[in-house]
């Protein structure tokens, strides 16, 4: 699979979709599936929500629980409790995943709507406290033109499928 030119992530996505029917789950470097330069969950928190207002609770979908477990206790404790010290506990546990939530959306959002070889180099450059390999990282992206990816992907009918490598050709 060759993809030539820079396109934002999501138009990445999409064309791989569109062009092989399948769901895309998530897209890592080729050969290292513990870095994510895309998965699906992340499109979807984008709709989820945390909200607090005049001491009412909003958490939708369920699925937020697996993310931050202590919600639920929170959100039930909030309703039973008089307004005292412990009751301000569980609103700031409440307000911090919400602003939690806020930061990924935004991450993510950048990213997806971003180039995609910016995507790869946001989640596949090392970390700052391995700074010989950020260096090394940094020497070979800049004469880099291209990036192999690999996908998971669902078929039509929901099963895993397999795509053969994807060169992202960004640079000519």
């Amino acid at each position: 699979v060759e993809i030539k030119g820079e396109i934002p992530l999501q138009a990445l996505v999409e064309k791989l979709q569109k062009e092989y029917g399948a769901d895309v789950v998530r897209l890592f470097p080729a050969g290292d599936d513990k870095i994510s330069v895309f998965d699906k969950i992340d499109v979807e928190k984008l709709n989820w929500k945390i909200e607090l207002s005049a001491g009412k609770v909003v958490i939708q979908p369920e699925a937020v629980y697996s993310a931050w477990p202590q919600l639920r206790t929170a959100a039930q404790m909030l309703g039973r409790l008089p307004d005292g010290p412990a009751k301000k506990n569980f609103e700031a546990q409440i307000t911090a995943a919400a602003n939690s939530l806020q930061r990924v959306k935004d991450t993510f959002k950048g990213r997806f709507e971003g180039p995609a070889s910016q995507a790869y180099i946001a989640a596949a450059r090392p970390s700052d406290e391995h700074k010989e390999k950020q260096d090394y990282f940094d020497r070979v992206q800049l004469k880099r033109k291209y990036v192999a990816l690999q996908a998971h992907v669902n078929n039509k009918s929901g099963e895993d499928a397999e795509l053969p490598v994807i060169r992202y050709s960004f640079k000519q």
